[in-house]
Order: C-alpha cells, then structure tokens, then sequence
C-alpha cells in the first residue's frame, strides 16, 4: 500500500493545528481562572481564590502561574511545607520566572532555609531585570539574608 505523502502531510499539519487549537483555548481558559482567582485572593477570600486556581490546573496543569498562585494561597495560610511543592513546580515549569523564583526564596525563608532563600532570591535578582520594583524588594531581602536577619 503506498502512501501519499501529500495527503500525509496535510493530515499530520492537520493534527497540529487540532492540538495546538485545544492547547490555545486550554490556556486562554486558564488564564481567565487564574484572573479570578486573583481577584479573590486580592479580596482576601483565599478559599475563592483556590477554587479558581484549581478549575485553573484542570484546564492547563503545565501552567506555571497556576502552580504559582497555589503556592501563594497555601503560604497565606501559613501552610509554608504544602505551599512548597506547588513553588517547586511552577519553577520547574518555568525557571526564568522572576515572580515564581522569588517567591521560591520566599517560601525558603519562612521555612528557615536561609541557604536555599539567598539562592534563589540571588537568581531572581537577575530574572528581574526589567521589573526595577521587584529587583529592588528582592535585593533587600538578599542584604537581610547576608547579614543573618
């Protein structure tokens, strides 16, 4: 049986359109979760905030921000240990994430892992090149660190 290589090729174009098709919207309705669910969080309605950010991991769970905010959530609910593997992840789906970094070092310092908060407030530093506010926050905290607070 021989194979039409054009009629394959269209099928195969085909097929990666139809995935990246479902990626896209999976992503674009996890984006509008995530939007909720800050708006909650920032509302101070943690538990509203969670539930969005779950539907959010349904519809993309390789979205970093999604894993981000979980971690936020549970750190906010002085849950540090939990909050952990969700910021682990998120940086492990995007490590050149200055917000997902520095919050890693965060999550550190709250946990009394100063050697591993200084590690990774010092690479958020350079991630945060282009945002002079965080850069500078994340800096402070570096200095602290250094000088044993």
């Amino acid at each position: 049986m021989a194979i039409n290589r054009r009629e394959f090729f269209k099928y195969l174009a085909g097929t990666a359109m139809a995935m990246f098709s479902n990626y896209a919207s999976a992503n674009e309705e996890s984006k509008r979760l995530v939007k909720l669910g800050e708006e909650r969080s920032k509302a101070g309605d943690l538990e509203g905030a969670m539930r969005f950010y779950e539907e959010a991991m349904k519809a993309d769970p390789e979205d970093d921000e999604v894993w981000n905010n979980i971690g936020a959530v549970l750190r906010r609910s002085n849950k540090p240990e939990e909050a952990l593997r969700y910021q682990l992840r998120a940086y492990e789906l995007n490590n050149a994430n200055c917000t997902v970094t520095s919050n890693l070092g965060w999550n550190y310092y709250l946990l009394g892992d100063n050697a591993q908060a200084l590690k990774y407030y010092e690479e958020a530093v350079a991630l945060c090149e282009y945002d002079v506010y965080k850069k500078k926050v994340v800096s402070s905290w570096i200095n602290k660190l250094r000088l044993g607070k």
